[in-house]
């Protein structure tokens, strides 16, 4: 490219449009676009068409299995529009142009989503199905046990390499007693594997497989143990509200991540060295994030365990500890709130502690279903109904998260107790706008600089955070 950047005499901001001559024979014309070529306007109604490709992708599939697959549903459900020229590179629009589209934390991973917005917990994550699989995939499939036969067939080469001729022991490798397995399905499943360690190990060679067959070891008691807290997890009365945010799909990323990894391995050829080492440096990061992330769980659940037990007190005169956090930042504080406080109260408290001015319309929303909850009920009625969290949306570019921290032993009053990080102002733009303007007020450029206290105020410190104001301009609205 660098030698068509010579010939073309391209320059920063010129484009490369790319048109398809030959897919087959892999054929393309490029044509340089000079920077300023296309009109606004122009430019403008593809920007329009590409946001509601993404946002009708969002609201109808979620956040799909990658980016990747995000881009091609956003580029379906764009249109043909969405093909033609004049238009925004991609990497131009979903980074400088648009005001709705950001990259979010999924779990291990990111996807792109509404800017401002968490993408909404999912207790079942979608998970491909092999249309071609063995019955035997099936039945693991039908149980929460996503593996191909190649997973299943390094289970086999471990087994191998343990000398476990034990094929119950094997199976409790692959789906542990967690998941529960029936009686005919666990039949089922032994006739399937005994035809393929037969023949297996007739081309196995334990001297062979000495290097690799540690590091499999290693990779299949990671992938069983995950499958294990999954299905514990799952067969629980543990609700998704209890567990740290994403949990479910974190587990299943890393699921799959070893399903892949163990795929990879069932072969009768060791890697090199190099490779080796690579894998090693993978196995020791996932162990290391499995370990963290069963050990938030336990401390959710062990959190959650302890507030129920203060929620069914016989007392009648008690409140409950309500924290509130701008989605994207830092920002966050922290209410005593009545038991009989309404959601059209909650509204009012939020404006207060953020000192903003009702300039937007806002609504109150279920997190899990996207269902409106409404402003009438009060918190003990929403804590009966076992919600401890929704979204606060303001606007199109703030959303905020709500969550029922614990309960309070005292009283009707209402009071900020903690908090961090100073109030964006409401005009700023949302969460993601807010971001980039804490940026510039840190760049060494003094227009940068200049802009962005002229949309957060000269006198705004990111970090400062008074819980006596707080409560000052909570006793403006309320009295008391």
């Amino acid at each position: 490219m660098r030698e068509i950047y010579r010939k073309i005499a391209f320059e920063p901001g010129d484009c490369l449009s790319v048109s398809v001559r030959d897919w087959k024979k892999g054929r393309f014309d490029l044509q340089m676009v000079k920077r300023g070529t296309w009109q606004e306007s122009a430019l403008e109604e593809w920007r329009q068409t590409a946001e509601s490709g993404f946002r009708r992708s969002f609201d109808e599939l979620g956040p799909s299995s990658s980016t990747e697959e995000q881009i091609t549903f956003a580029y379906w459900y764009g249109g043909r529009r969405m093909l033609e020229l004049p238009a925004y590179s991609l990497e131009d629009f979903l980074y400088e142009k648009t005001n709705y589209i950001e990259t979010v934390p999924y779990g291990l991973e990111s996807r792109f989503w509404y800017a401002g917005r968490e993408i909404p917990d999912q207790i079942e994550p979608a998970e491909e199905f092999i249309t071609d699989s063995h019955p035997a995939e099936e039945i693991l499939y039908r149980y929460k046990v996503p593996v191909s036969r190649f997973v299943i067939q390094a289970y086999i080469r471990d087994a191998f390499f343990r000398d476990d001729r034990n094929l119950m022991h094997l199976i409790e490798r692959i789906a542990p007693a967690a998941v529960g397995l029936e009686r005919y399905d666990i039949q089922v499943l032994m006739s399937f594997l005994t035809e393929l360690i037969i023949e297996m190990h007739e081309h196995y060679i334990p001297f062979v497989d000495q290097k690799m067959g540690h590091f499999r070891q290693r990779i299949a008691e990671l992938h069983t143990a995950i499958i294990e807290l999954t299905a514990h997890l799952r067969h629980s009365s543990i609700e998704a509200f209890q567990l740290p945010h994403h949990t479910f799909i974190t587990l299943s990323q890393l699921q799959e991540h070893t399903a892949g990894m163990l795929e990879d391995l069932d072969t009768d050829e060791c890697p090199p060295d190099s490779e080796l080492m690579i894998l090693d440096v993978s196995i020791e990061n996932m162990l290391d994030t499995y370990r963290d992330v069963r050990e938030s769980i336990e401390e959710s659940i062990d959190g959650f365990r302890w507030s129920t037990f203060s929620f069914e007190s016989a007392d009648s005169d008690y409140g409950y500890i309500i924290q509130t956090g701008i989605v994207g930042t830092e920002v966050w504080r922290q209410l005593s709130f009545p038991k009989t406080g309404s959601l059209t109260l909650m509204h009012e408290c939020i404006q207060a502690v953020f000192r903003w001015n009702n300039q937007f319309p806002h609504r109150f929303v279920m997190v899990e279903h996207g269902e409106d909850l409404p402003e009438a009920a009060y918190i003990q009625e929403i804590v009966n109904k076992g919600i401890r969290e929704c979204a606060y949306e303001y606007g199109l570019g703030w959303t905020l998260k709500i969550v029922i921290v614990s309960r309070l032993e005292s009283g009707e009053s209402i009071q900020c107790v903690a908090g961090n990080g100073a109030a964006p102002p409401e005009q700023s733009g949302g969460a993601l706008h807010f971001q980039k303007l804490l940026e510039d007020l840190g760049r060494i450029e003094p227009f940068a600089r200049e802009r962005a206290a002229a949309k957060l105020g000269p006198d705004f410190n990111p970090v400062f955070f008074d819980v006596e104001q707080c409560n000052q301009d909570l006793l403006k609205i309320f009295g008391k």
